[in-house]
């Protein structure tokens, strides 16, 4: 059973996300702002999501990328050009 957290601690959480969120302008993310604040990570993105906050998010497009021995594999010229 989850405990519940009480509404002041829940304020103190709310001032602490905001706080540093202001701080970089939001030019943050949640992983960020759990590690500057010592708030469990979940708090953070409940929070930010709740007050609608402009917050990056931590998952982040891969680089497309292609290896050298695949790229040297490619059987037609136009495919390589697309490296």
């Amino acid at each position: 059973m989850r405990r519940r957290l009480t509404p002041y601690r829940e304020m103190a959480y709310h001032f602490l996300v905001r706080r540093y969120g202001k701080s970089v302008d939001w030019n943050c993310s949640y992983a960020e702002i759990a590690e500057v604040t010592k708030v469990p990570i979940v708090r953070v993105r409940a929070i930010c999501v709740r007050k609608g906050y402009p917050v990056s998010h931590d998952a982040q497009m891969p680089v497309a990328y292609m290896p050298v021995d695949k790229y040297f594999a490619l059987p037609f010229s136009i495919v390589r050009n697309l490296y």
